[in-house]
């Protein structure tokens, strides 16, 4: 779910000046998805006819401006609505990043330590009865996994404000260059490492190593919904994630900037459809249209939303923007309601089964007790000897001695 609400959010960051307010709203306020703290939000930026120009009313950011349809004039409104100064926007995203990293892991740790505590015996009861759980070193592959998921959501927003980072220190001639160091660090190190980072661990693993519950708890978030063949789909889709946020951050030319973006969608979308990497069909299907959507929200945004399109038409596209972005937003969710389903499915016929199985264990018991019961009831008891009769006559050839009075002397 916080994919969905991350696209979203995501959408803010685009050029849409058409856009009614209440859209921008909504998508400013789930900037948490991205790491990026909200503030107050300001009203869309407004356009100005003379010079065909945007600018940002910010005192920091008046050497910056962008040509018209320039999608990275979305990242500098997105900015400026949530009251953020421009070259703030990569050092606040790169806290919260790691304040929620380590956040997750000392919550994590914290439970677990609580749970091993309290209900130690218990727990050791179903680390054995659930095979997906690992037998050795459960919090460390726990914060891994915990830890991890966080990093690969953070792709985007790390690329994205990273790459713009960049750029606005290379227009400004008085920018930070730590910023600009700490960019290229998280840039390189954090958003490629990740997908290096998968690579050397994936790399020579058979299918049976990366279904082993140890590996795959705490690694799988890279592989475990793809098939085995497939299982390097990560580093294009991560890699996809991350071209995406350095074009929209870095890239300054329009016609390039809006060439990349869809010929890396069109991809992306070939690449699916030839390899289906999904372990589900569903899976892949929705995928493919999600970027056949995403191609047709850029080629509307390049076509359309530019000062000299008729304002009705503006209008129109806008609209038309709003409502491709929401039916992504529901088909996403229809797919993460078809696999919620089949794993829902696939643990109530695990329990089905377990009860069926304990059920047919205690009919067996019970037969085998009846079968028991029968045979002793038709097995006729032993006759028992009467053992006063030989007794009787063993005393009875016994001479009882004469009693003779004895006088009293």
């Amino acid at each position: 779910m916080l994919n969905y609400l991350q696209f979203i959010s995501s959408s803010s960051h685009l050029s849409l000046p058409t856009a009614p307010d209440f859209f921008f709203h909504f998508t400013d306020s789930l900037g948490w998805c991205n790491f990026q703290p909200t503030g107050v939000t300001l009203p869309s930026p407004t356009e100005d006819d003379d010079t065909g120009k945007q600018t940002l009313s910010s005192e920091d950011a008046s050497n910056f401006t962008v040509a018209d349809g320039d999608i990275i004039s979305g990242v500098l409104a997105y900015a400026e609505r949530i009251n953020v100064k421009p070259e703030e926007l990569f050092t606040k995203t790169a806290i919260v990043f790691v304040c929620v990293v380590g956040g997750v892991a000392a919550v994590v740790a914290t439970l677990y330590s609580l749970l091993r505590l309290l209900l130690r015996r218990k727990l050791e009861l179903l680390i054995q009865r659930l095979d997906d759980l690992p037998r050795a070193k459960l919090l460390m592959r726990l914060l891994i996994q915990s830890c991890l998921s966080i990093c690969l959501l953070s792709e985007y927003a790390l690329s994205m404000t990273s790459s713009f980072q960049m750029r606005y220190n290379e227009q400004q001639l008085h920018g930070s260059h730590s910023a600009f160091v700490f960019a290229t660090v998280a840039l390189t190190v954090v958003c490629c490492g990740l997908i290096v980072l998968g690579v050397l661990k994936i790399w020579g693993k058979t299918e049976e190593d990366l279904s082993n519950a140890d590996f795959k708890f705490a690694w799988g978030a890279y592989y475990k919904y793809y098939h085995f063949e497939n299982r390097y789909f990560f580093v294009a889709k991560m890699g996809a994630e991350i071209l995406s946020g350095v074009i929209i951050g870095l890239v300054s030319d329009v016609p390039s900037q809006l060439t990349l973006l869809m010929s890396l969608q069109l991809a992306m979308f070939l690449y699916i459809v030839e390899s289906a990497p999904y372990s589900m069909e569903f899976q892949t299907v929705c995928s493919s249209i999600a970027f056949v959507m995403k191609m047709v929200t850029y080629a509307l945004i390049s076509s359309f939303l530019t000062p000299s399109t008729d304002e009705s038409l503006q209008d129109f596209v806008g609209t038309l923007v709003i409502i491709l972005q929401v039916t992504l937003l529901v088909l996403f969710n229809s797919r993460q309601l078809y696999i919620l389903y089949k794993q829902m499915k696939y643990l109530w016929d695990l329990r089905q089964g377990r009860l069926r199985c304990k059920k047919e264990m205690k009919d067996k018991q019970v037969d085998a007790m009846v079968i028991r019961n029968s045979v002793f009831a038709l097995t006729p008891a032993p006759v028992p000897q009467v053992a006063g009769v030989q007794e009787g006559k063993c005393d009875s050839m016994v001479a009882t001695p004469t009693l003779f009075p004895v006088a009293a002397g």
